[in-house]
């Protein structure tokens, strides 16, 4: 493993994205076209699971057969426990998240990174969380979008 800040969130953000990779794959998480999902490691605990995570869901998104109503969903549905992978003590202060948007039969991963302890503090205070591109363009930190296809 790269013994670096970037390469323990790149680490993390690979053990989140495997996670919705297999969700999908297993049709726990069903995506439909332009929809997506996200989970972020942030270094605040949210105030009502008390861990250091987040996440969200945009489009027309079912988990577990249901419409998606709370973030919680995705971690039991990409058989993650919301304490199990942890940011860097070099990252605190900061959140890393992966997002998978369909694309017609394909899909886009994205790779996000922050400034501020959780996510809403960053993106959606700024208004940015809803919008792939403009996540993409402020948090993507040069991180290039990758193409899956299950």
């Amino acid at each position: 493993m790269d013994n670096t800040t970037a390469g323990h969130q790149r680490f993390a953000q690979s053990q989140l994205e495997k996670g919705l990779k297999q969700a999908i794959a297993s049709g726990k998480v069903v995506l439909g076209n332009g929809g997506w999902v996200e989970l972020d490691l942030q270094t605040a605990l949210h105030e009502k699971v008390k861990q250091p995570v987040n996440g969200g869901a945009d489009g027309d998104v079912k988990v577990n057969g249901q419409r998606y109503e709370y973030f919680k969903t995705l971690w039991d549905a990409a058989n993650l426990k919301m304490n199990q992978i942890e940011l860097d003590d070099a990252d605190k202060g900061k959140w890393a998240g992966v997002r998978i948007e369909r694309v017609g039969d394909s899909y886009n991963v994205y790779y996000f990174n922050g400034t501020a302890p959780n996510v809403q503090d960053d993106a959606t205070k700024l208004g940015y969380y809803k919008n792939t591109q403009a996540m993409q363009e402020h948090f993507g930190n040069g991180q290039t979008p990758m193409t899956w296809k299950p």
